[in-house]
């Protein structure tokens, strides 16, 4: 009996000691993660709970539901970037929400190639599959000036970004031709 409420005891004071944050990300399935998986882990629901919101900016993720919000910044010196390519239909966006943006090209697959225009260092080169939401999502360096090349069955499509504190994190302008 004295191991039971002793055990009791100490769930009762971590629970206590857990911060309004933990106890957020805790309701939304998000505890223990770091940032860069709870990022993952948004990108890649499909079911979203309801009155929870979720955005990037260029510095900060932005959580909230109808009673709390929290800004958590992101890594010093990265950038998030969420890509939605599409062939015949996208939708303007800055800020990307995790939760709600919806791409055309579900659980596809691109080749993507990166280049730092600074230095013309290829700074990726690999495959990416958008997730049931039609978007995929990486980090780059910030404050760096990148072209951006997607390839799909035989279409691309490029363009320039820079990546600074206030630039926008969701791009749906590639149209794929």
């Amino acid at each position: 009996m004295l191991t039971l409420l002793t055990t009791l005891a100490i769930i009762g004071i971590q629970e206590k000691n857990k911060s309004p944050l933990d106890r957020f990300l805790e309701t939304y399935n998000l505890d223990g993660m770091n940032l860069k998986n709870v990022i993952q882990t948004l990108e890649a629901t499909a079911a979203e709970a309801e009155g929870f919101n979720a955005s990037i900016t260029g510095s900060h993720l932005i959580l909230s539901d109808q009673d709390e919000s929290y800004e958590i910044e992101l890594p010093a010196g990265e950038f998030y970037l969420s890509i939605a390519p599409y062939i015949n239909q996208t939708h303007p966006c800055s800020n990307h929400n995790l939760v709600t943006c919806r791409g055309e090209m579900k659980s596809e697959t691109f080749h993507v190639i990166i280049t730092d225009l600074d230095t013309n260092e290829v700074v990726i080169d690999a495959n990416y599959e958008s997730t049931p939401q039609g978007f995929f999502g990486l980090w780059l360096e910030q404050n760096k000036n990148y072209q951006i090349v997607i390839n799909y069955d035989g279409m691309t499509q490029t363009e320039t970004l820079f990546t600074s504190k206030e630039s926008n994190t969701c791009l749906t302008t590639m149209q794929l031709a």
